[in-house]
């Protein structure tokens, strides 16, 4: 087996946040919800992926203090919105990212559509400390920015420790795409905005055909 002194010099050891910048770029994805008050949250997250087929199930990170993940915990319920690669959108990302909720309205700030999402009270949702337990409406409702690429209604399974952040699973009750396909009928995920870096977005690159001709 070879020694770890083996590997080139040229090698630079990584901590702290650039262990995960090493998995840059990512899929740039906004979170949202809707408390039982009928306030709305958003927050551009990069930490989320899928995890199973069936049933169909997604997990994103976000940190406790997070005002949209209280209201995620609150409803028992959050929707998934990735978005087309423009300026629009990256500056839609930037105002869901870089301003907190507890502070600004960005259900003001932010023009979208309420989704309904099945099964959430499911979700054994944990109001906020003083408050009445969800109404029916309010735990089924979920917003999605407009001007999103797709989208996923979410009812949360469950919410983990994760270090500094929280891990939040959810199952997808419904999900939509105005996105296009290939010649395969495969969705087309180039069109899909990506976070390079924080601060920093592009397109995904055009895709690589391994079998092709040099």
């Amino acid at each position: 087996m070879p020694e770890l002194s083996a590997f080139p010099a040229a090698f630079e050891d990584i901590r702290g946040r650039d262990v995960a910048a090493l998995h840059d770029p990512r899929p740039l994805v906004i979170v949202g919800a809707r408390g039982i008050d009928g306030a709305v949250g958003f927050a551009t997250v990069i930490w989320v992926t899928p995890l199973s087929h069936t049933p169909p199930l997604v997990a994103f990170a976000l940190r406790e203090a997070s005002h949209t993940m209280g209201l995620v915990r609150q409803a028992g319920a959050f929707s998934l919105a990735t978005l087309p690669a423009d300026a629009d959108a990256a500056r839609l990302a930037e105002l869901c990212g870089n301003q907190t909720g507890h502070r600004f309205a960005k259900g003001d700030a932010v023009d979208y559509v309420l989704v309904e999402v099945e099964g959430a009270r499911d979700a054994e949702p944990r109001p906020a400390e003083g408050a009445s337990t969800p109404a029916a409406d309010a735990t089924r409702l979920v917003p999605v920015p407009a001007a999103a690429l797709s989208w996923e209604a979410c009812a949360v399974r469950s919410v983990q420790e994760a270090g500094d952040h929280l891990l939040v699973i959810g199952e997808v009750t419904r999900a939509a795409t105005r996105g296009s396909r290939d010649e395969r009928g495969r969705l087309a995920p180039v069109e899909t905005l990506l976070c390079i870096q924080h601060g920093a977005y592009a397109p995904v690159a055009a895709p690589l055909a391994p079998d092709a001709e040099e």
